[in-house]
């Protein structure tokens, strides 16, 4: 008897039926959350092989440098000669001056023949260095870091930020999933976080295309150090701000839970207190994504700092700071700004949510003052007993913690990268 072929499934719908079976049995529907750990460990491996992949097939070994490096500038040429002592090279064009600027190269290396690094024996009995001697060869391609360790450290901190980064993405994307479930937030709230997670991210970007400024991968395309293509460093660094926008979404998803908490509260004890605890968890998802956003913003600017150290452990120009150490201030500055764009306003809306919440509580107290609810009366005592439980009114000491949090990334762009690669070393 022969099958009914219009019943049977198409190739594409066949290859996505057989997957769906195999994801079934290798991972059962009723053990999903026990496979959440593993979720993380694969998603962090996975963007930490990636990034080491990409930046190792386009290390930079020898560095060949020019001992002068010509800045050729457009305007008018009375105002260049204002700044500049150097010997102008001549140029066809009234508008245009150049000039040729001497580069001091920090560490250098180059070729395709190795150095030796010799060891001569000693006789231990006279004291004469004996006649032979060991070599060891050292090739260009196993030479960067030693010439560099600021750029090794760099290479560290990114592949760190990027495994923080790919590790939280599934965590926070399961926390929204769960978030708009149990409150039952609508499509149109979860856009809006969307939406105000890439203006905040809009607000960096055009902070960095700030003119002025010579970027650092213009520096290292140019020059020809560190990697061959800077667009590995540039595309690392903004995925990794991708990774995180579902740890911004899911802080500004926590507004517009806290106000369904509080605008569908049950007129019962039993009501209000979950009501309370509802606020509490969602002060407590808040504060701890404030942390996690903070750390790998730090790495970030951690990341910035020896970037900056990389190049000038390279070559530096006289008379010219090629990558000033004020970009790294100013970088940190952002960061900050955007932790407090973040977290500030939400954190004053749930402190509204439960205003709101304590004058419900008054409204209920003055409702049954003459006759008690089925699940017991409203006394005072009661009341601060559900309001203890809700954190979000800090202390001193509370709001310390939370200003170092939000200042961190501009806290750490101070931080000298020299000093820490010798407290290190």
């Amino acid at each position: 008897m022969e099958k009914d072929q219009g019943q049977l499934p198409d190739n594409k719908g066949w290859v996505l039926y057989r997957i769906q079976i195999i994801i079934t049995r290798v991972f059962p529907r009723k053990d999903w959350k026990s496979y959440s750990v593993f979720v993380v460990i694969l998603c962090a491996f996975t963007g930490y092989t990636i990034t080491l992949c990409a930046l190792q097939s386009h290390f930079v070994q020898g560095v060949t440098l020019p001992a002068n490096l010509n800045v050729k500038i457009e305007g008018n040429k009375n105002e260049h000669a204002r700044f500049y002592r150097y010997p102008i090279v001549p140029t066809f064009r009234e508008d245009t001056s150049e000039y040729k600027l001497k580069v001091i190269t920090a560490s250098r290396l180059s070729g395709d023949d190795a150095p030796f690094l010799s060891a001569y024996e000693m006789d231990t009995a006279t004291g004469n260095r004996l006649l032979h001697e060991k070599k060891l060869r050292v090739h260009t391609n196993q030479s960067l870091f030693h010439t560099n360790p600021n750029f090794l450290i760099f290479v560290i901190v990114l592949l760190t930020l990027v495994s923080i980064c790919s590790g939280c993405m599934p965590v926070f994307a399961g926390y929204i999933y769960k978030l708009i479930d149990d409150y039952r937030l609508h499509r149109q709230q979860l856009l809006f976080a969307i939406a105000c997670t890439f203006l905040v991210f809009g607000l960096l970007t055009f902070s960095y295309d700030i003119s002025g400024i010579f970027k650092p991968e213009r520096i290292i395309d140019q020059m020809n150090i560190l990697v061959s293509d800077s667009n590995i460093i540039a595309r690392s660094m903004f995925a990794n701000f991708m990774l995180i926008t579902p740890i911004a979404t899911l802080m500004f998803l926590v507004a517009p839970a806290a106000d369904a908490t509080t605008r569908d509260v049950t007129r019962t004890k039993a009501g209000i207190e979950n009501a309370a605890r509802n606020l509490e968890s969602l002060n407590k998802l808040l504060y701890t994504s404030l942390q996690i956003l903070s750390i790998a913003i730090v790495f970030a600017v951690l990341a910035s700092n020896y970037l900056r150290s990389s190049i000038v452990a390279v070559f530096t120009v006289e008379g010219y700071d090629i990558f000033p150490v004020t970009n790294c201030y100013v970088f940190g500055f952002y960061l900050s700004l955007f932790l407090a764009i973040v977290y500030v306003p939400v954190y004053y809306f749930l402190k509204e949510s439960l205003d709101s919440l304590k004058r419900t509580i008054v409204v209920l107290k003055n409702e049954t003052k003459n006759h008690t609810l089925p699940d017991g009366e409203m006394d005072d005592k009661w009341e601060m007993s559900v309001l203890g439980t809700i954190k979000i009114d800090n202390t001193a000491m509370d709001n310390f913690k939370l200003a170092f949090i939000v200042l961190s990334p501009l806290l750490t762009s101070f931080l000298p990268a020299d000093k820490i690669t010798a407290l290190i070393s």
